[in-house]
């Protein structure tokens, strides 16, 4: 039973991560100078990656009828979307200097969309592991 849904565990560990990471204030700690501009939209992706793969692998049972997989895949994507949107505009209306940024969108849009074409490519391979 633990090994069918370890996949909803990380995908729902994952979810509380985005989320609180995405809408807590982190003033007062010290920034991390990594040498190269925009590096929060390297996070952004990996974020919106990890949500995707994460909720496919628990959340859809078949991976051998391709038109099912692709319905559930463009779901997903449609979700992690919406989401990505719904936290920018949560940050939007909070009071401590998060800011809403149309590029941590599209970050999150291009994350979602690499875990989409991988398991497209991987979805045999894939099956193996789950």
């Amino acid at each position: 039973m633990l090994n069918k849904n370890r996949f909803k565990i990380v995908f729902i560990g994952w979810m509380v991560c985005i989320t609180s990471l995405s809408l807590f204030s982190f003033n007062g700690v010290t920034d991390i100078d990594l040498s190269f501009p925009n590096t929060d939209k390297l996070a952004h992706y990996f974020f919106h990656l990890g949500m995707v793969f994460f909720g496919v692998l628990g959340f859809i049972d078949t991976f051998e009828n391709k038109s099912a997989l692709q319905n559930s895949l463009i779901k997903w994507l449609v979700f992690s979307f919406l989401y990505g949107l719904g936290i920018e505009f949560l940050q939007f209306l909070m009071p401590y200097g998060r800011m809403a940024d149309f590029w941590d969108v599209m970050a999150n849009l291009a994350g979602a969309l690499t875990a989409v074409l991988l398991i497209k490519r991987y979805r045999l391979r894939i099956k193996k592991i789950k």
